[in-house]
């Protein structure tokens, strides 16, 4: 794709970039912030895309439903919630973040005719994972 292209799904990415995810282990939304689909000049290899990405939601860890943070648990009376364990790193959080959301981003840049058959052509740069709170959107 050249730059043009890029530009143009830039725009529509910004406007139809929001994933709710919803399966047994994250539960969430994922906004696609940047998209850059780099071409390959071989015929017998796909391009690649590399996405920035921001998460709202948890994500079950060990049993346990995680935050950007610390594990979540909604169990105190007034709904407020009490943190337990610590993530043990960033990049520990930010893999796992990455590992559970490539499926629903390849799926969703399926409808923006960027076609990734494998997932090693799908590369998630930089995730922000902002707070547990998932925000309202219309989709």
């Amino acid at each position: 794709m050249d730059i043009q292209c890029n530009k143009l799904l830039y725009k529509k990415i910004k406007k139809h970039g929001f994933i709710r995810i919803n399966d047994g282990k994250t539960q969430g939304l994922i906004k696609i912030t940047r998209v850059k689909v780099c071409d390959r000049y071989d015929w017998t290899v796909n391009d690649t895309c590399e996405v920035d990405i921001e998460y709202y939601g948890t994500i079950d860890d060990c049993l346990c439903a995680m935050g950007p943070d610390r594990e979540v648990k909604p169990d105190n009376p007034d709904g407020g919630y009490t943190y337990r364990r610590r993530w043990y790193s960033k990049i520990s959080r930010n893999k796992c973040v990455r590992r559970r959301v490539s499926k629903e981003i390849r799926d969703r840049l399926k409808y923006f005719s960027v076609e990734l058959p494998w997932s090693h052509l799908l590369t998630v740069k930089k995730v922000v994972w902002n707070t547990t709170d998932i925000p309202q959107c219309d989709f």
